[in-house]
């Protein structure tokens, strides 16, 4: 399935309810070498930035850059997420298969029950 956009005045485009997956960006402008980013993996909640710039060329020409290196930006969100993979699940050594035990692997992940413990305050407080 091919989804076009017009970047507006800024250079930005946006694509949106792109199901999880893996993509491939083709950018092309008039009097620039055509660019194509590939291995772009989209995963679920997502909001994936990629920064393209193209050089200057004639039309027939274009370059070619792979995804999988290069790092996807989330500038429009301060949430932290992680989505792990079908593989990376099955490979872990849960004990007895609890998924809740997934949660402790993402980033910024605290487990339930294990909190900072905070001094008494109040006239019953010992000093």
């Amino acid at each position: 399935m091919k989804t076009e956009s017009v970047t507006d005045t800024l250079g930005n485009a946006l694509f949106f309810q792109l199901k999880p997956g893996l993509y491939q960006l083709e950018v092309e402008a008039s009097g620039f070498r055509k660019a194509e980013i590939g291995d772009i993996r989209i995963q679920v909640g997502q909001r994936a930035r990629v920064d393209v710039k193209l050089q200057v060329g004639q039309i027939s020409e274009s370059v070619t850059v792979s995804a999988a290196s290069a790092t996807l930006l989330n500038a429009e969100s301060a949430a932290l997420g992680q989505v792990l993979d079908q593989r990376s699940i099955i490979d872990l050594p849960l004990s007895g298969r609890n998924f809740i035990q997934l949660a402790a692997l993402s980033a910024g992940a605290i487990p339930l029950g294990i909190a900072p413990r905070r001094p008494p305050v109040g006239p019953d407080a010992a000093t």
